[in-house]
């Protein structure tokens, strides 16, 4: 038989000790406090609108860019932004001097082109009876007539650039193409324009849109005339509206495609105003728990799960929409827990659970 000494029945001592321990760790009882009575619910689906959210910015769905056509000084401009403009209303007036004086050089053209044209009428008149009286070679007639086709010709294009010339100098004076605000101006009276240069752009405000745009994968769902809920950042109140245009080509940058949202009254709507768009993509099944069986833990939520011992545990959950009275439950619970909705008392893990 082996004996032990004293110091190596001290260290069997010591680990039987451990472990006990150990083994008292991986059984923890829970102990039950007390009683408490609750109000139930059992965690079940629920059929749910699908939905697909994005952001946008109202616009006009009118915008023109008052350009020039012609270089000059703008010798008059005297609408300011945010002015209301008329169709027709003369808006810009520019210096027409490079513009008479180009009708001055088509003029003293066209006048030149009329007496070489005179001329060669007549030049062909006489060579034409001396042809047909065979008094001058065929050679020499079709030489004279062709010269006279030519000096037609050049009549017909100094008389077009003359009807160009003219038509420029109406261009001098610039008309609004429609009734809208003045939004934005580029130029100042004074400045010097060129052709194709914006001026000033005018945008219309009863044709208001929001343009928003959404990720390729929910295309598809997307059509013009679909229904969508608008909410406002100033205005929590959803508003209704449809899909006005859906452009179906995407960006090759972003592979995002552009829509518009019209709605019905845009009284109270402004260019540049943000909003966010809600697009229905039809309907599926989630878990969703009362928003009262909520509770926040150090700004995390959770509810209370009733074991079929009736005994209650706290358990971390992940929340995601909101519908009316109910919150979607994306992970922590499964459809069969039982949860407590509300108690008489507060509630704290190991309180056996009766319904109330």
């Amino acid at each position: 038989m082996k004996a032990y000494t004293p110091l190596s029945t001290a260290l069997l001592m010591v680990l039987i000790s451990i472990s006990g321990c150990g083994k008292q760790e991986d059984h923890p009882q829970t102990q039950i406090s007390r009683t408490v009575s609750a109000q139930l619910d059992t965690v079940n689906y629920e059929d749910v609108a699908e939905t697909y959210t994005t952001s946008g910015t109202f616009i006009s769905d009118e915008r023109v860019e008052i350009a020039s056509r012609i270089s000059g000084f703008i010798r008059e401009l005297p609408v300011r932004e945010g002015e209301v403009v008329k169709k027709g209303q003369a808006i810009v007036t520019i210096d027409p001097t490079e513009v008479q004086s180009n009708i001055s050089e088509a003029e003293a053209r066209l006048t030149q082109a009329k007496r070489k044209a005179v001329e060669a009428e007549a030049e062909y008149q006489r060579h034409k009876n001396l042809y047909e009286q065979k008094l001058i070679a065929e050679q020499l007639f079709r030489k004279v007539e062709l010269q006279h086709q030519l000096a037609q010709e050049d009549l017909r294009v100094a008389q077009s650039s003359l009807d160009q010339a003219q038509s420029f100098l109406e261009y001098a004076r610039i008309k609004s193409p429609v009734t809208g605000v003045v939004v934005e101006k580029f130029k100042q009276a004074g400045d010097l324009t060129t052709p194709g240069a914006t001026i000033l752009a005018i945008e219309d405000p009863a044709r208001i849109v929001l343009r928003t745009f959404i990720n390729e994968a929910y295309v598809q769902y997307i059509k013009e005339g679909d229904g969508v809920l608008i909410t406002l950042d100033k205005d929590k109140t959803p508003m209704k509206a449809t899909v006005s245009h859906l452009v179906p080509s995407a960006d090759p940058a972003t592979h995002s495609y552009l829509v518009k949202i019209a709605v019905e009254d845009t009284s109270q709507l402004r260019v540049g105003m943000f909003a966010r768009v809600e697009f229905d993509m039809g309907h599926k099944q989630v878990i969703t728990i009362p928003m009262a069986a909520i509770i926040t833990r150090a700004d995390l939520p959770g509810v209370y799960v009733v074991d079929t011992q009736d005994i209650a545990h706290f358990r971390m959950v992940r929340t995601g929409r909101q519908f009316d009275e109910n919150v979607e439950i994306i992970s922590g619970l499964k459809v069969g827990d039982r949860i407590i909705v509300s108690s008489e008392s507060v509630v704290k893990t190991g309180d056996r659970i009766t319904s109330g």
